[in-house]
């Protein structure tokens, strides 16, 4: 029988970067489904959503809230969260972002960055935390940023497929917002 005591476990950088992505992400969610009128685009998206169902015109002043500025192809994306309501439906496109984010993110090191797919794990947790702090406000307040982001890290990590490449997850990042050349 051996006496001997298991190595302690070495602390992992990717691993505390990935925590505190989890946590930014949960906090959000719960902040955004708690005050979803409070320093959110969210309510931007479900009115400009309730007024195209209604077949009002998208695109005008509301009293309290910005213009609806996204493109008309972005409505239906934005009309599959209206049943949940603004509280539920801000986490869940927080969630929903953050999550894709994070994958597009991995994806782009591992198949693009040079030598992504073998960095040490400082490396993956400094990459990481540099990812999270980009993406952090728009988790924050909602901001379709962070699905663009996903759409065009992603569109990367496609590039070279023959299959899909890049151009698919390019044009739906227009889709949703066609500024994504100042992001």
């Amino acid at each position: 029988m051996n006496s001997q005591a298991a190595p302690p476990r070495r602390w992992s950088w990717a691993t505390l970067a990935t925590l505190v992505w989890i946590a930014i992400t949960m906090i959000a969610a719960i902040k955004l489904a708690a005050a979803p009128l409070k320093h959110s685009v969210f309510p931007v998206y479900i009115a400009g959503v309730t007024d195209w169902l209604e077949g009002k015109p998208v695109y005008v002043e509301r009293p309290g809230l910005d213009l609806y500025r996204y493109p008309p192809p972005s409505l239906p994306l934005f009309a599959m969260l209206k049943p949940f309501g603004l509280s539920l439906g801000s986490a869940l496109w927080t969630l929903a972002g953050s999550v894709s984010l994070f994958a597009a993110a991995e994806a782009l090191r591992k198949k693009i960055l040079p030598g992504g797919d073998t960095w040490s794990d400082r490396q993956v947790g400094a990459y990481r935390m540099a990812v999270l702090l980009m993406a952090a406000r728009s988790l924050w307040n909602a901001q379709a940023n962070t699905a663009v982001g996903a759409l065009l890290m992603g569109g990367l990590a496609f590039a070279g497929r023959k299959i899909i490449g890049p151009s698919i997850p390019f044009a739906l990042a227009l889709f949703v917002k066609p500024t994504v050349l100042p992001i």
